[in-house]
């Protein structure tokens, strides 16, 4: 789903799903125990871009998950 106002996906909707919010919180705990933490230009749950936790908030992400085509 597109918002109205900007052309990005409408995140409410999915994040409403109960399967996409567990693989979300999922994805999110593996990584900050393998020690990585969200990009702040992340987009949960469409586009997870990661980053090492030791990397200042500007770096580069270091790798993207996106939302899997079987949750959407």
């Amino acid at each position: 789903m597109e918002s109205d106002h900007d052309g990005t996906p409408d995140n409410a909707t999915d994040r409403d799903d109960p399967r996409v919010a567990e693989w979300t919180a999922k994805m999110i705990a593996a990584a900050e125990r393998a020690g990585y933490r969200l990009h702040p230009d992340s987009n949960p749950p469409h586009t997870l871009l990661w980053q090492r936790v030791s990397d200042e908030p500007t770096a580069e992400p270091v790798w993207i998950d996106d939302l899997p085509d079987w949750l959407r």
